[in-house]
């Protein structure tokens, strides 16, 4: 069997993605960014490894339908992997997250 080596993933602008996501509410702090990519992933020992050190690029909060539609639209646009979370049920808020690079690191 032979193992590919993934292609290193290409570099972001991340000015330019954010300029496509003006309007929306987005979260660049590296503090903020790192809890927000805590997506209960350490309840499986498997993803807690593989997992452990990713933390998203860019985070977004939406809050309507349009605003889902436009982070994705971005998303796809600039071919970045997507993930998307809803908040807890007492707010209204949701979080689009992108990481653009391997969580290898």
């Amino acid at each position: 069997m032979n193992a590919r080596t993934p292609a290193p993933a290409p570099a972001v602008d991340w000015d330019a993605v954010r300029a496509d996501l003006r309007g929306l509410n987005v979260i660049t702090a590296p503090g903020q960014r790192k809890q927000l990519s805590k997506d209960f992933y350490w309840y499986s020992p498997i993803l807690t490894a593989q997992l452990a050190g990713c933390v998203a690029d860019l985070v977004v909060k939406v809050g309507t339908e349009d605003d889902v539609r436009q982070a994705a639209a971005v998303a796809a646009k600039w071919k970045l992997p997507l993930t998307c979370a809803r908040a807890a049920p007492a707010t209204t808020a949701s979080a689009c997250r992108w990481k653009a690079a391997s969580c290898s690191t």
